[in-house]
């Protein structure tokens, strides 16, 4: 069959799904039949599918996070590559580049989005370790605490 009318094919057969209620239930009907039919061959293709994609669709994820906090944020979208592209792919605090990987696909982190928990206003971009010990010293008091802990154990 022509793409051309396989789209259109397609299209028809999205509207009928849509609109058409018998016409749902027996595709319904058929789809169950057929994966109770097919338990293996259904569970072997979605591994498959799974393991294949599994980097991509973190990817995309990360990219929706980043955009979600941007939004939060009152960011622009182009924000995050603008400062990326200032502070030359590295940490705003330790100028290092981002060594944390995730602990499922194993992929590099991007640089978090750091930001005042009061104001909500963003500062720059920070590798997870900077970002995990600024959030903690963010917390009031914390950093004094730390450090009178730091001089009365100093030898």
């Amino acid at each position: 069959m022509p793409l051309k009318d396989r789209d259109a094919y397609n299209k028809y057969r999205r509207e009928k799904y849509k609109n058409d209620p018998a016409f749902r239930q027996t595709l319904l009907n058929y789809t169950k039949k057929w994966n109770a039919e097919n338990k293996q061959k259904v569970n072997e293709y979605r591994a498959g599918w799974a393991k294949q994609d599994r980097k991509k669709k973190y990817a995309k994820y990360r990219l929706y996070e980043i955009r979600k906090k941007l939004k939060r944020y009152g960011l622009k979208e182009d924000w995050y590559d603008i400062k990326f592209k200032e502070q030359d792919g590295v940490c705003a605090i330790c100028r290092n580049p981002e060594t944390g990987t995730h602990p499922t696909t194993k992929t590099l982190l991007p640089l978090s989005i750091d930001h005042n928990h009061h104001t909500m206003r963003a500062r720059g971009l920070l590798c997870w370790k900077c970002n995990t010990r600024l959030h903690a010293a963010d917390e009031h008091g914390w950093l004094e605490k730390a450090m009178h802990y730091l001089k009365k154990h100093e030898t």
